[in-house]
């Protein structure tokens, strides 16, 4: 996200730059001095970037965190160079490996250990074809009862032992539980290969809407974190722009017409529905439905597809005029925990990048 100051030229959109299909790889609002971007992420990998990622995507925000942890065995950063401990030699380093390996291949599941070790190589489990599309065939409902099968019984087992763990293991920040919760995600990605990526897709689906509905009482707005101090600073400061007219922000939509009642009137709904949900797809779906209301509105009374900034200036009113219940905490929850895929890229990425970016108005 970036901003320019009172007095300079704000930066045109081009005709290739209207949301004709939803897709869009710019928005531009200028309101109150300042100009809004929505921008892709800062490596350039064709992901939309998150503000609350510091500009990166969900994949290069990670492997941006892996390189900045300092390395250990032998690597100091403050050197740059490489520094060979004397007292191991080459022999006790493969016998290290050697006992390490052993010691993975020897794991028993049933004992308590970290998440990291659970998911070693040895711990991957492997399912026949027909099971894999079971699993993935329908709707949550239907992806329960295919779970209840003998086959399915290991992956269900896996799944209630995460959930267990994440709901009684109160020493776990809600950024380690995030990380942990993503780590499981990745597994699950291992069952399927790399043809079967639609079936593959919608088990993670299913998988996130179980584990997530289970422990959202303990990762959604706890105590320990700032999230609900957040969301009091964020209900006031939309408030506090309570006076703010659709004519301020330029909207498409002309004021007083039907268009723009129902429009701005579902979105609103779908937006304050948004606290009711548990899994993030369904918080996410709600963002979705929100902008879909306002994107068929303002094609209606245009008649012609809506600009990026046509969509976000409609978005914001309708955050101004809703308030969300909690709104900081949704959006970081489903930052947190909502499959990355679905942030990255396609019409829900967009949308989701465009809602976070008002909060920083």
């Amino acid at each position: 996200m970036s901003f320019a100051p009172p007095g300079h030229t704000p930066i045109p959109l081009h005709q290739d730059q209207n949301l004709s299909n939803f897709h869009a790889d710019t928005a531009a609002l200028h309101l109150q001095g300042f100009l809004y971007q929505a921008e892709k992420c800062r490596k350039n990998c064709g992901f939309y970037g998150n503000p609350a990622w510091h500009g990166y995507c969900s994949r290069c925000w990670i492997q941006q965190r892996q390189q900045a942890q300092p390395l250990t065995d032998g690597f100091r950063h403050h050197t740059g160079k490489l520094h060979i401990k004397p007292d191991v030699t080459e022999a006790s380093q493969l016998l290290n490996r050697r006992d390490a390996f052993q010691s993975v291949t020897n794991y028993n599941v049933n004992s308590e250990q970290s998440t990291a070790s659970l998911y070693q190589a040895g711990s991957v489990l492997h399912f026949s074809r027909p099971c894999l599309l079971s699993l993935a065939r329908g709707d949550f409902s239907e992806f329960l009862k295919a779970l209840r099968c003998l086959e399915a019984q290991p992956l269900l087992t896996r799944c209630n032992n995460f959930i267990q763990r994440m709901q009684e293991d109160e020493t776990i920040s809600v950024d380690k539980k995030a990380e942990e919760v993503q780590s499981f995600y990745q597994q699950i990605t291992l069952y399927y290969p790399d043809h079967m990526s639609e079936e593959r897709d919608r088990l993670l689906d299913n998988i996130e809407k179980l584990v997530m509905t289970r422990i959202y009482k303990s990762v959604f707005c706890l105590h320990s974190s700032q999230d609900e101090q957040k969301d009091l600073f964020l209900h006031k400061r939309i408030k506090s722009l309570s006076w703010v007219t659709p004519r301020m922000l330029q909207l498409p939509l002309a004021e007083g017409s039907q268009e723009e009642k129902n429009g701005i009137s579902c979105s609103v709904t779908a937006l304050i529905e948004m606290d009711s949900k548990r899994a993030p797809q369904d918080k996410l779906s709600c963002v979705s439905k929100a902008c879909n209301y306002l994107y068929k509105s303002i094609q209606s009374c245009k008649m012609e597809p809506a600009t990026a900034d046509d969509l976000l200036s409609c978005l914001i009113y309708s955050t101004l005029k809703a308030n969300p219940p909690r709104l900081w905490s949704n959006l970081e929850y489903i930052t947190r925990f909502c499959n990355p895929k679905r942030l990255m890229a396609g019409e829900c990425g967009y949308y989701f990048t465009n809602l976070v970016s008002i909060q920083y108005i």
